[in-house]
């Protein structure tokens, strides 16, 4: 059964005065640097050394806490 979209929210957020911003048009436009255009990237890069295993968080309702925990341990281990 796949979830269905809350439209509660979507009517509570549309009806609370937000609205997305104009660009400014007279912002400044900013180039790389040479050194940065010069760089050739991979198409694809594996970061599955990096990565944690799989946890099972169960009833804990943590899943907030393990997507914001995952990017830090990467990070920590890349270093």
């Amino acid at each position: 059964m796949t979830p269905q979209p809350s439209y509660a929210l979507y009517s509570a957020i549309a009806g609370s005065g937000y609205q997305y911003a104009q660009a400014n048009p007279h912002a400044r436009k900013s180039k790389a640097s040479e050194a940065v255009q010069s760089v050739t990237l991979p198409p694809k890069v594996d970061l599955c050394p990096y990565l944690t295993p799989v946890e099972d968080q169960g009833n804990t309702n943590s899943c907030t806490a393990n997507a914001i925990a995952g990017p830090m341990n990467i990070c920590s281990k890349s270093t």
